[in-house]
C-alpha cells in the first residue's frame, strides 16, 4: 500500500495482500502490483477504515465495493479504532449549515477535517456491503462526553428514501435517543418523508430520520448550549441534556461488527 503523507490529508492507494487490504512497505509494492490474483481480489473486497488499518486518525481514501473511491475520516483512537465517521459537528467558526436540501444530503457536504455529512448515497453503499455497528459520540459545553452504541445499522437506497434500519442499543452513557427513529425514512427541508402531519425537518431546522417527530436531532441548528425559548430545534439528544440544549460536538461513525482492535 502506497502511503503519501501530507499535513492535511493521508491517502492510501490500494494494494491487496492475500487476506486483507493492509499497509505494505514501499519495497513490497512492486511485487504486490505484479501479482495479478491480488488485483482480481480488488473486485470482490470492500474497503473501509477497518480494512486499511491506518495507524492514526485522519482522512484516507477508501474503495467501497460499489462506486468510486471516496475520502473518509477514519477514527483510530476511539475504542480500538476502525471507525469510519459519517457525521461530525463542532464549535467551529464559521459554522457549517446542516439545514440543507435533499440533493446536498445525498451527495454529502462540508469539510472532513471540521464539520460534514458524508452523503446518503455513500452511507447506503457502505452499510449494505457488510454488517456494521454504530457509535454516536457526544459532548456538551461543560466538557461532559457521552456515547451510545448500537449493534447494527443499515441505510437503504434513495428509492426507499435512505431508510434507517437500526439494531439494538447495546451500551453507552448517553442513553438511547435513536431507537425511536428505527425504520424511518430520511427527511430534509424540501422532502418530507416522516409520518408526522407536518414537516419535522422544517419545524426543527434539520434533516434526519424523523418519526413524529424526534428524540434526537443531531443535524439540527447549532445553538450553542441552552436554548430555553427554542424547543427541540438544536443539536439535541433527548437522553443527554434534553430538548432545550444544543450539544457542542457530535460524531456518528460505523465499523464492521467483526472488527477486532
Amino acid at each position: 500500500m502506497h502511503y503519501e503523507p501530507s499535513t492535511n490529508d493521508k491517502k492510501f492507494n490500494i494494494a491487496i495482500s492475500d487476506v486483507t487490504c493492509q499497509y505494505s512497505p514501499m519495497s513490497e509494492l512492486a511485487e504486490i502490483n505484479r501479482t495479478r490474483i491480488t488485483l482480481l481480489r480488488l473486485i470482490f473486497m470492500q474497503f473501509d477504515s477497518s480494512h486499511t488499518k491506518p495507524s492514526q486518525s485522519g482522512v484516507y481514501e477508501i474503495w467501497p465495493r460499489q462506486g468510486k473511491p471516496i475520502k473518509v475520516l477514519c477514527d483510530m483512537d476511539t475504542d480500538g479504532g476502525g471507525w469510519t465517521v459519517f457525521q461530525k459537528r463542532g464549535d467551529w467558526k464559521p459554522q457549517e449549515s446542516f439545514y440543507r436540501a435533499w440533493l446536498e444530503y445525498k451527495r454529502g457536504f462540508g469539510d472532513l477535517q471540521r464539520q460534514f455529512w458524508l452523503g446518503n448515497d455513500r452511507l447506503s453503499i457502505l452499510t449494505n456491503q457488510n454488517s456494521y455497528q454504530l457509535r454516536v459520540d457526544l459532548e456538551d459545553f461543560d466538557g461532559q462526553k457521552r456515547f451510545a452504541e448500537y449493534n447494527s445499522i443499515r441505510i437503504s437506497n434513495e428509492a426507499d428514501k435512505y431508510r434507517l434500519i437500526l439494531g439494538s442499543y447495546v451500551t453507552g452513557d448517553a442513553g438511547d435517543s435513536l431507537s425511536n427513529h428505527n425504520n424511518m425514512q430520511f427527511s430534509t427541508k424540501d422532502q418530507d418523508n416522516d409520518p408526522s402531519t407536518g414537516s419535522c425537518a422544517q419545524l426543527y431546522n434539520g434533516a434526519w430520520w424523523y418519526n413524529d417527530c424526534h428524540s434526537s436531532n443531531l443535524n439540527g441548528e447549532y445553538l450553542r448550549g441552552n436554548h430555553p425559548t427554542i424547543y427541540a430545534a438544536g443539536v439535541n439528544w433527548l437522553s443527554f441534556r434534553g430538548y432545550n440544549y444544543s450539544l457542542k460536538s457530535t460524531e456518528m461513525k460505523i465499523r464492521p461488527t467483526w472488527y477486532k482492535p
